[in-house]
């Protein structure tokens, strides 16, 4: 019994000691004096972190740092003991822990035991921690854990440039975090012309503000502007209208500027989403030398607002008369788009044809205009201040022969001469003709619209 007794105490004591060494294991104490970064304390990731605020300092810093093995995000989990009479405890992420790179900063509130700051997406790499706070009349102990996970999705820190910009493949959605006067910039590539559409999802906030983004492209040397968008506080989820862009690489920046922006870091979500066609507009298509190429009868998709000039392209292989039909969702406001046709000759334009659809018909077909062979241009504005999508299509009947007529009687005669002129040119010549009548009479009766041919003939000697 007294053997068994000593195993069970044995067995116990051993427990202890492993759980004593594995909490010891799993915890890491800031070691002093840790004030300036080259004594930065190296610390673990998804461990927690033990370290006191040193009263003896006006504003006592501690440094630390860390290594991310892969592109991820952290956040930071802080507890220490409840005091209602402070304000925060600031924490900020730095490149090299110098202020001027600082990535990001969050307060935590004395009032609140334990808190959680947002995500940020960094990539892999090591980085600085600087935690500080203000005098006190005595030491303050906090305990904190980065929390890293692996995350491809995610914005990577920092990225407030182009040339930082943060990589996102189209019709995945991707996360960021952003605050007042932070710009997260994204680059996305389309492999073909298509049509892109952006959904953008933020928190609910009753306050008024807006997250902004702007659309643009960067040869290298200079920025080209697409399409601005805003998301406004009180709208979680929302989804842009369409734009058609061209193959190639394209650049988002959202941010939250001063004016708009929340005061306080909130996570977002972003999505491109992205269909290939070849049936709409290709911005940035604001220009004669830009012009869309079209093809007659097909339909085309472009959007448009007040200030946009969308200027298409279509060719002509022969005389033709041509009607457009121009569509769009019904809106309740009061609007119209003008629409121009150009003859181009490379050079100089000239104007030939003008249509005017106003936003009471949903669906217009225009009058036929006659056109010579060559090549035009479709010029689209509209005086409606919101973007809204259209679609359109040049329907073309051939009109090489077509003719205009006034009345029954003109019509019947030109018929009857060009028939017979058609008809004496085939039969009467040696060469082309193998018939053995030769006509001697050509009568035409109209009888009700319809023209009846008699040909008297006789026998070829």
């Amino acid at each position: 019994m007294k053997k068994l007794f000593k195993f069970i105490c044995g067995a116990v004591f051993s427990a202890m000691l492993i759980c004593l060494f594995c909490i010891t294991a799993n915890a890491f104490s800031e070691k002093e004096y840790n004030e300036e970064i080259e004594a930065a304390n190296y610390i673990p990731i998804n461990e927690t972190v033990y370290a006191t605020y040193d009263s003896s300092r006006y504003i006592d810093r501690d440094y630390f740092k860390f290594t991310l093995p892969e592109d991820g995000t952290i956040s930071v989990t802080m507890n220490h003991a409840y005091r209602s009479y402070m304000s925060y405890m600031h924490f900020s992420l730095s490149l090299d822990g110098e202020a001027k790179n600082i990535i990001f900063s969050y307060n935590f509130p004395w009032s609140a035991e334990t808190s959680t700051s947002n995500r940020i997406g960094l990539r892999a790499g090591t980085y600085y921690l600087i935690s500080w706070f203000g005098a006190d009349n005595e030491d303050i102990p906090y305990q904190f854990t980065l929390n890293y996970t692996p995350d491809k999705r995610f914005e990577l820190e920092p990225n407030e440039s182009l040339k930082s910009a943060t990589e996102m493949p189209v019709n995945v959605e991707f996360h960021g975090m952003t605050k007042m006067n932070d710009n997260d910039f994204y680059a996305f590539s389309i492999p073909n012309d298509g049509v892109v559409s952006f959904t953008f999802k933020q928190p609910y906030n009753d306050r008024d503000f807006n997250t902004s983004m702007q659309l643009m492209a960067y040869d290298g040397t200079a920025e080209t502007q697409y399409e601005n968008y805003y998301f406004g506080s009180a709208s979680e989820t929302k989804t842009t209208q369409k734009i058609g862009l061209k193959a190639g690489k394209y650049y988002l920046n959202i941010s939250n500027p001063s004016y708009l922006g929340s005061t306080s870091s909130f996570e977002y979500s972003i999505k491109v989403n992205f269909e290939q066609s070849d049936n709409w507009e290709k911005e940035k298509n604001e220009n004669l030398k830009a012009a869309t190429s079209m093809a007659i009868g097909e339909k085309y998709f472009g959007t448009i607002s007040r200030g946009d000039l969308d200027f298409y392209e279509f060719s002509l292989p022969e005389n033709s008369a041509i009607s457009i039909r121009f569509s769009h969702q019904y809106y309740d406001d009061s609007f119209k788009a003008v629409m121009e046709i150009l003859a181009y000759d490379g050079t100089s334009e000239t104007a030939i044809g003008n249509y005017n659809f106003i936003n009471s018909s949903e669906s217009t077909l225009t009058e036929k205009l006659r056109l010579d062979a060559g090549t035009y241009i479709i010029k689209l504005e509209t005086d409606r201040y919101d973007s809204y999508e259209y679609n359109f299509v040049v329907e073309s009947d051939k009109s090489t022969e077509e003719k205009t007529y006034e009345n029954i009687s003109e019509t019947i005669n030109d018929i009857v001469e060009e028939k017979n002129t058609q008809l004496l040119t085939e039969v009467l010549s040696p060469e082309k003709s193998k018939i053995d009548f030769i006509p001697i009479a050509l009568i035409a009766i109209g009888v009700c619209g319809i023209i009846v041919f008699i040909v008297i003939v006789k026998k070829r000697v």
